[in-house]
């Protein structure tokens, strides 16, 4: 086709890729899981899901991702550590000063037990160049750090921070930090 000849050789115009269906990219999965588990204390997980699946306008493989993300955190040892910690927070708002900088955003769960804090961040989605426990310790320590800091700011004498990958049958990189390394860590994270 002498179309096709001249779009590809000499405009250098490639076939565009296709993409994902509405309801199954990663943004719209995530917003829907964080949604429910921010809630699942409160009501049935499967109307959460369902009320979530039309809110997002997840397709079917968008919403059969959902669910497994909550099955997999339900099956999780996370659930008992959160139903058994003294008080829960989710979605805490944090505010934090680090040098000249205001840190401010939330905190999927921090469930406290006793003077330690319990910082759980969901992670949704799979990312191959993160698949070693190593590089996703590398990857995820400047976030861990600050949520210790906002810990500590809260009160925490100690902190496990843990990022969990629910598509991934609730892997977990986690992170211990003590009181005593808060100036070492707001130092390594001014710099």
């Amino acid at each position: 086709c002498p179309f096709r000849f001249y779009a590809d050789r000499v405009l250098g115009l490639r076939r565009l890729r296709p993409v994902l269906d509405e309801g199954t990219r990663a943004t719209e999965v995530g917003s829907a899981v964080h949604e429910v588990l921010e809630h699942l204390s409160e009501m049935n997980s499967e109307t959460l899901i369902t009320a979530a699946v039309n809110r997002h306008r997840l397709n079917d493989m968008g919403a059969a991702r959902l669910r497994a993300a909550i099955a997999s955190f339900n099956a999780s040892d996370f659930v008992c550590r959160l139903r058994e910690a003294d008080t829960v927070a989710r979605e805490a708002r944090i505010a934090v000063s680090l040098g000249e900088t205001d840190l401010v955003g939330s905190i999927d769960a921090v469930a406290w037990e006793g003077d330690r804090a319990l910082v759980i961040d969901y992670k949704t989605g799979e990312n191959q160049q993160l698949s070693r426990s190593a590089e996703r310790m590398e990857h995820y320590l400047l976030q861990a750090q600050c949520y210790a800091i906002a810990a500590f700011a809260a009160g925490a004498q100690s902190v496990e921070a843990d990022f969990v990958f629910l598509e991934q049958g609730a892997q977990s990189v986690s992170f211990d930090f003590q009181r005593t390394q808060e100036g070492e860590l707001r130092a390594s994270i001014e710099r």
